[in-house]
Protein backbone atom coordinates (compact mmCIF):
# COMPACT_ATOMS: atom_id res chain seq x y z
CA UNK A 1 0.00 0.00 0.00
CA UNK A 2 1.12 3.50 -0.84
CA UNK A 3 2.10 5.83 2.16
CA UNK A 4 1.05 9.09 1.85
CA UNK A 5 3.94 10.78 3.50
CA UNK A 6 3.56 14.92 5.17
CA UNK A 7 0.10 14.96 6.33
CA UNK A 8 0.60 13.85 9.73
CA UNK A 9 3.52 16.12 10.48
CA UNK A 10 0.60 18.93 9.25
CA UNK A 11 -1.98 18.58 11.66
CA UNK A 12 -0.36 21.65 13.92
CA UNK A 13 -0.41 23.61 10.40
CA UNK A 14 -4.12 22.92 10.25
CA UNK A 15 -5.06 23.76 13.67
CA UNK A 16 -2.93 26.84 12.96
CA UNK A 17 -5.27 28.17 10.49
CA UNK A 18 -6.92 31.60 11.21
CA UNK A 19 -10.69 30.50 11.57
CA UNK A 20 -11.84 33.81 10.46
CA UNK A 21 -9.99 33.38 7.19
CA UNK A 22 -10.49 30.01 5.64
CA UNK A 23 -8.97 30.36 2.95
CA UNK A 24 -5.50 31.20 4.69
CA UNK A 25 -3.30 27.91 4.27
CA UNK A 26 0.04 27.60 5.46
CA UNK A 27 2.28 27.09 2.41
CA UNK A 28 3.93 23.79 3.38
CA UNK A 29 -0.32 22.60 3.86
CA UNK A 30 -0.66 23.79 0.27
CA UNK A 31 1.85 21.97 -1.55
CA UNK A 32 1.08 18.64 0.29
CA UNK A 33 -2.93 19.10 -0.59
CA UNK A 34 -1.41 19.88 -4.37
CA UNK A 35 0.28 16.52 -4.66
CA UNK A 36 -2.86 15.06 -4.19
CA UNK A 37 -3.93 16.01 -7.16
CA UNK A 38 -3.31 13.10 -9.74
CA UNK A 39 -4.29 10.80 -7.01
CA UNK A 40 -7.75 8.54 -7.47
CA UNK A 41 -10.41 9.61 -5.41
CA UNK A 42 -10.25 6.87 -2.67
CA UNK A 43 -6.27 8.06 -2.12
CA UNK A 44 -7.18 11.94 -2.85
CA UNK A 45 -10.03 11.36 0.01
CA UNK A 46 -7.56 9.46 2.58
CA UNK A 47 -5.12 11.93 2.17
CA UNK A 48 -7.51 14.82 3.24
CA UNK A 49 -8.77 12.74 6.32
CA UNK A 50 -5.34 12.38 7.35
CA UNK A 51 -4.93 16.06 7.52
CA UNK A 52 -8.96 16.48 8.83
CA UNK A 53 -9.37 13.07 10.69
CA UNK A 54 -13.50 14.15 11.08
CA UNK A 55 -13.55 13.81 7.09
CA UNK A 56 -16.34 11.09 6.05
CA UNK A 57 -16.24 12.06 2.35
CA UNK A 58 -18.07 15.28 0.00
CA UNK A 59 -19.93 15.42 -2.98
CA UNK A 60 -21.98 17.59 -4.85
CA UNK A 61 -25.67 17.62 -4.13
CA UNK A 62 -28.78 18.03 -6.07
CA UNK A 63 -28.80 21.38 -5.83
CA UNK A 64 -25.04 21.69 -6.97
CA UNK A 65 -23.82 22.54 -3.46
CA UNK A 66 -21.20 20.91 -1.40
CA UNK A 67 -22.10 18.46 1.17
CA UNK A 68 -19.17 17.70 3.44
CA UNK A 69 -19.49 14.54 5.78
CA UNK A 70 -17.96 14.99 9.11
CA UNK A 71 -18.05 13.27 12.53
CA UNK A 72 -18.32 15.94 15.34
CA UNK A 73 -15.77 17.54 16.88
CA UNK A 74 -14.53 19.81 14.20
CA UNK A 75 -13.67 22.94 13.45
CA UNK A 76 -15.86 24.22 10.27
CA UNK A 77 -13.81 27.30 9.29
CA UNK A 78 -10.38 24.93 9.57
CA UNK A 79 -12.19 22.31 7.07
CA UNK A 80 -13.66 24.90 4.40
CA UNK A 81 -10.16 26.27 4.23
CA UNK A 82 -8.37 22.73 4.00
CA UNK A 83 -11.46 21.41 1.15
CA UNK A 84 -11.20 25.09 -0.64
CA UNK A 85 -7.82 24.51 -1.69
CA UNK A 86 -8.25 20.69 -2.27
CA UNK A 87 -11.40 21.10 -4.60
CA UNK A 88 -9.19 24.17 -6.13
CA UNK A 89 -6.83 21.82 -7.30
CA UNK A 90 -8.45 18.90 -8.41
CA UNK A 91 -11.18 20.69 -10.34
CA UNK A 92 -10.88 23.41 -12.50
CA UNK A 93 -14.55 24.75 -12.41
CA UNK A 94 -14.56 24.97 -8.89
CA UNK A 95 -13.61 28.44 -8.52
CA UNK A 96 -16.29 29.79 -10.39
CA UNK A 97 -18.99 27.93 -9.08
CA UNK A 98 -21.52 29.62 -7.14
CA UNK A 99 -22.19 27.09 -4.24
CA UNK A 100 -22.70 26.57 -0.59
CA UNK A 101 -21.32 24.49 1.50
CA UNK A 102 -23.69 21.77 3.56
CA UNK A 103 -21.71 19.77 6.58
CA UNK A 104 -23.67 16.64 7.43
CA UNK A 105 -22.89 14.22 10.37
CA UNK A 106 -21.00 11.53 9.37
CA UNK A 107 -20.99 7.96 10.96
CA UNK A 108 -17.69 6.70 9.65
CA UNK A 109 -14.82 8.52 8.58
CA UNK A 110 -13.21 7.78 5.29
CA UNK A 111 -10.43 5.37 6.46
CA UNK A 112 -13.29 3.78 8.31
CA UNK A 113 -15.31 3.40 5.57
CA UNK A 114 -12.37 1.94 3.28
CA UNK A 115 -11.48 -0.62 5.89
CA UNK A 116 -15.21 -1.87 5.94
CA UNK A 117 -14.96 -2.22 2.04
CA UNK A 118 -12.10 -4.28 1.97
CA UNK A 119 -13.76 -6.07 4.56
CA UNK A 120 -16.86 -6.84 2.94
CA UNK A 121 -15.23 -7.23 -0.47
CA UNK A 122 -14.56 -10.75 0.09
CA UNK A 123 -18.38 -11.54 0.95
CA UNK A 124 -19.59 -10.29 -2.42
CA UNK A 125 -18.44 -13.30 -4.79
CA UNK A 126 -21.82 -14.28 -6.21
CA UNK A 127 -23.75 -14.14 -9.32
CA UNK A 128 -25.38 -10.82 -9.78
CA UNK A 129 -23.33 -9.05 -7.56
CA UNK A 130 -22.28 -5.42 -9.83
CA UNK A 131 -20.05 -3.55 -7.59
CA UNK A 132 -18.91 -2.02 -4.08
CA UNK A 133 -18.23 1.67 -3.15
CA UNK A 134 -17.07 3.83 -0.55
CA UNK A 135 -19.61 6.34 -1.07
CA UNK A 136 -18.69 9.83 -0.89
CA UNK A 137 -22.25 10.89 -1.70
CA UNK A 138 -24.02 9.18 1.55
CA UNK A 139 -21.07 8.50 4.05
CA UNK A 140 -21.96 4.65 3.36
CA UNK A 141 -20.32 1.04 2.18
CA UNK A 142 -22.56 0.90 -1.08
CA UNK A 143 -23.13 -2.69 -2.91
CA UNK A 144 -24.78 -3.02 -6.30
CA UNK A 145 -26.22 -6.07 -6.88
CA UNK A 146 -28.64 -6.96 -9.62
CA UNK A 147 -31.16 -8.99 -8.52
CA UNK A 148 -32.75 -9.76 -4.83
CA UNK A 149 -30.61 -13.51 -4.73
CA UNK A 150 -27.60 -11.81 -4.77
CA UNK A 151 -28.30 -8.52 -2.07
CA UNK A 152 -29.73 -11.35 0.72
CA UNK A 153 -26.69 -13.71 -0.01
CA UNK A 154 -24.38 -10.55 0.58
CA UNK A 155 -26.42 -9.67 3.77
CA UNK A 156 -26.56 -12.62 4.87
CA UNK A 157 -22.48 -12.85 4.80
CA UNK A 158 -22.00 -9.92 6.54
CA UNK A 159 -24.09 -10.49 9.52
CA UNK A 160 -22.68 -13.88 9.85
CA UNK A 161 -19.22 -11.52 9.53
CA UNK A 162 -19.96 -9.55 11.99
CA UNK A 163 -19.55 -6.05 10.41
CA UNK A 164 -21.18 -3.04 10.98
CA UNK A 165 -24.53 -3.31 8.96
CA UNK A 166 -25.41 -0.12 9.23
CA UNK A 167 -22.73 1.33 7.19
CA UNK A 168 -24.04 -0.73 4.29
CA UNK A 169 -26.43 0.22 1.69
CA UNK A 170 -28.09 -2.19 -1.49
CA UNK A 171 -28.81 -0.48 -4.65
CA UNK A 172 -29.76 -2.15 -7.56
CA UNK A 173 -28.38 -1.71 -11.32
CA UNK A 174 -28.48 -3.61 -14.17
CA UNK A 175 -25.87 -7.06 -14.81
CA UNK A 176 -22.43 -6.84 -15.77
CA UNK A 177 -22.17 -7.04 -19.00
CA UNK A 178 -18.79 -8.59 -20.62
CA UNK A 179 -17.40 -6.32 -23.29
CA UNK A 180 -14.67 -8.00 -25.65
CA UNK A 181 -13.08 -4.68 -26.38
CA UNK A 182 -13.84 -0.71 -26.00
CA UNK A 183 -13.85 -0.54 -29.69
CA UNK A 184 -17.37 -2.23 -29.65
CA UNK A 185 -21.12 -1.13 -30.48
CA UNK A 186 -22.89 -0.16 -27.59
CA UNK A 187 -26.13 1.24 -26.84
CA UNK A 188 -26.27 3.78 -24.65
CA UNK A 189 -23.00 4.82 -25.12
CA UNK A 190 -20.66 5.83 -21.92
CA UNK A 191 -17.55 7.58 -22.28
CA UNK A 192 -14.51 5.95 -23.65
CA UNK A 193 -15.48 3.84 -26.47
CA UNK A 194 -14.53 4.46 -30.01
CA UNK A 195 -16.39 6.71 -32.04
CA UNK A 196 -15.53 7.19 -35.37
CA UNK A 197 -15.86 11.13 -36.85
CA UNK A 198 -16.50 12.14 -40.91
CA UNK A 199 -16.03 15.70 -42.30
CA UNK A 200 -15.99 15.24 -46.36
CA UNK A 201 -12.90 14.75 -47.46
CA UNK A 202 -11.36 13.06 -43.87
CA UNK A 203 -12.68 10.38 -41.53
CA UNK A 204 -11.08 9.03 -38.63
CA UNK A 205 -11.10 7.49 -34.93
CA UNK A 206 -11.30 8.84 -31.57
CA UNK A 207 -12.57 8.31 -28.17
CA UNK A 208 -16.46 9.12 -27.00
CA UNK A 209 -16.38 11.78 -24.08
CA UNK A 210 -18.48 12.74 -21.27
CA UNK A 211 -22.66 12.77 -22.14
CA UNK A 212 -24.05 15.41 -21.31
CA UNK A 213 -26.81 18.25 -20.84
CA UNK A 214 -26.90 21.61 -21.51
CA UNK A 215 -28.01 24.52 -18.85
CA UNK A 216 -30.95 25.65 -18.96
CA UNK A 217 -32.08 21.79 -20.38
CA UNK A 218 -33.20 22.04 -23.98
CA UNK A 219 -34.34 18.26 -23.98
CA UNK A 220 -31.61 17.25 -25.96
CA UNK A 221 -28.19 15.13 -25.10
CA UNK A 222 -25.01 15.54 -25.82
CA UNK A 223 -21.75 14.20 -25.42
CA UNK A 224 -17.94 16.00 -25.36
CA UNK A 225 -15.46 15.37 -28.40
CA UNK A 226 -12.37 16.47 -28.44
CA UNK A 227 -11.70 19.27 -30.81
CA UNK A 228 -9.17 17.62 -32.87
CA UNK A 229 -11.26 14.75 -33.84
CA UNK A 230 -13.79 17.52 -36.29
CA UNK A 231 -13.16 18.90 -39.81
CA UNK A 232 -12.00 22.23 -39.13
CA UNK A 233 -10.84 23.29 -34.91
CA UNK A 234 -12.76 26.09 -33.20
CA UNK A 235 -15.38 26.47 -36.05
CA UNK A 236 -18.95 24.93 -36.00
CA UNK A 237 -18.21 22.61 -39.44
CA UNK A 238 -21.42 19.94 -39.27
CA UNK A 239 -18.36 17.39 -38.40
CA UNK A 240 -20.77 13.74 -38.18
CA UNK A 241 -19.85 11.08 -35.06
CA UNK A 242 -20.63 7.46 -35.59
CA UNK A 243 -19.86 4.59 -33.27
CA UNK A 244 -18.13 2.41 -33.27
CA UNK A 245 -17.02 3.62 -36.73
CA UNK A 246 -17.58 5.45 -39.63
CA UNK A 247 -19.92 4.34 -42.97
CA UNK A 248 -23.12 2.51 -42.17
CA UNK A 249 -26.19 5.08 -41.45
CA UNK A 250 -27.42 2.85 -38.73
CA UNK A 251 -24.35 3.95 -36.84
CA UNK A 252 -24.62 7.76 -36.93
CA UNK A 253 -25.04 9.23 -33.76
CA UNK A 254 -24.42 12.88 -33.87
CA UNK A 255 -23.45 16.13 -35.46
CA UNK A 256 -21.19 18.85 -33.66
CA UNK A 257 -23.33 22.11 -32.86
CA UNK A 258 -20.76 24.05 -30.42
CA UNK A 259 -17.19 24.24 -31.22
CA UNK A 260 -15.53 28.04 -29.62
CA UNK A 261 -13.90 30.18 -31.85
CA UNK A 262 -9.99 31.16 -31.65
CA UNK A 263 -9.50 34.42 -29.20
CA UNK A 264 -6.51 36.53 -29.25
CA UNK A 265 -4.40 38.64 -26.32
CA UNK A 266 -6.69 41.71 -27.26
CA UNK A 267 -9.85 39.55 -26.40
CA UNK A 268 -8.15 38.05 -23.54
CA UNK A 269 -4.98 39.07 -21.66
CA UNK A 270 -4.85 35.47 -20.68
CA UNK A 271 -3.38 34.76 -24.03
CA UNK A 272 0.05 35.52 -24.47
CA UNK A 273 0.54 38.56 -27.47
CA UNK A 274 1.32 37.28 -31.05
CA UNK A 275 -0.97 33.76 -30.45
CA UNK A 276 -4.55 32.89 -30.60
CA UNK A 277 -6.00 30.89 -27.98
CA UNK A 278 -8.93 28.35 -26.55
CA UNK A 279 -9.73 27.09 -23.29
CA UNK A 280 -9.99 23.63 -24.10
CA UNK A 281 -9.45 21.16 -26.82
CA UNK A 282 -13.49 20.27 -26.87
CA UNK A 283 -16.65 20.43 -28.85
CA UNK A 284 -20.10 19.80 -28.26
CA UNK A 285 -22.07 17.45 -30.26
CA UNK A 286 -25.92 16.63 -30.11
CA UNK A 287 -26.96 13.35 -30.09
CA UNK A 288 -29.19 12.63 -33.25
CA UNK A 289 -31.81 10.28 -31.96
CA UNK A 290 -34.05 9.83 -29.54
CA UNK A 291 -32.38 10.49 -26.09
CA UNK A 292 -34.21 7.02 -24.37
CA UNK A 293 -31.74 4.84 -26.90
CA UNK A 294 -28.97 7.26 -27.20
CA UNK A 295 -26.50 8.80 -24.17
CA UNK A 296 -27.81 7.75 -20.89
CA UNK A 297 -26.21 9.90 -18.02
CA UNK A 298 -24.35 6.78 -16.87
CA UNK A 299 -23.35 7.15 -12.95
CA UNK A 300 -20.14 7.23 -11.77
CA UNK A 301 -17.88 7.41 -8.69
Amino acid sequence: MRKLLGFAALLAAVAACDSNSPTALPPQLSNVIQSTTLLNVDDAFSAVAEVLPSFGGLSYDAAGNIQVFMRPPYDEAQTVAVLTEFLTERSSPYESKSFQWRFVTAQYTWPELLAIRRAVSPLTVTSGFVYLDADESNNRVTIAVSNAEAERYIRSAITVSGIDERAIGFIRLGPMVPMTTLRERIRPIPAGFVTGWQYPGISSECTHGFNVRRAPDDGYIYFLMNDHCSGARATVDGTTYYQPYTGPLQDVIGTEVVDPGYFDNNSDPACEVGFVCRYSDANLVRYSVSASGFGDLLPGN
